[in-house]
């Protein structure tokens, strides 16, 4: 077992430290904050960059469901067996929400439309109920 020990090569912590140096550098910490500054600052790159590609990973997906929702809007058209007059389903007309805020701010919006709507309505039923009257 000694002789397992001695033939297995140890790296020194210079070459480990001359092995992450370009990691990172490619997260963005400068040659000069790398070797000269405090150490304790690296863990702070390193959970940037875990942040950068969870958002980066995040507006992927977005991305491939906009995809999705794209090629399912066109899809009724695309088989061979669809028949004549089919017409893609509607795009949705506005960005999907992605905070919890951005959900209520639209429920908001559509609970405004569907009052705005109810009071045309019986503005346009009293208006005839009106006119009736006059006319009968």
């Amino acid at each position: 077992m000694g002789e397992a020990l001695k033939t297995s090569p140890q790296k020194t912590i210079g070459e480990i430290l001359n092995e992450a140096c370009p990691y990172f550098m490619a997260i963005g910490v400068s040659y000069d904050e790398y070797w000269y500054k405090d150490p304790q600052r690296l863990k702070h790159y390193l959970k940037a960059d875990e942040i950068r590609q969870k958002r980066k990973n995040n507006d992927l997906w977005i991305q491939g469901y906009y995809e999705y929702i794209a090629l399912c809007s066109v899809s009724p058209i695309l088989h061979s067996f669809a028949k004549k007059g089919t017409k893609p389903i509607p795009f949705p007309t506005k960005p999907i929400t992605m905070t919890e805020e951005e959900r209520l701010e639209v429920a908001e919006q559509e609970r405004q439309a569907r009052l705005l709507k109810f009071k045309e309505q019986l503005i346009a039923s009293a208006n005839r109920n009106k006119e009736a009257k006059r006319n009968g």
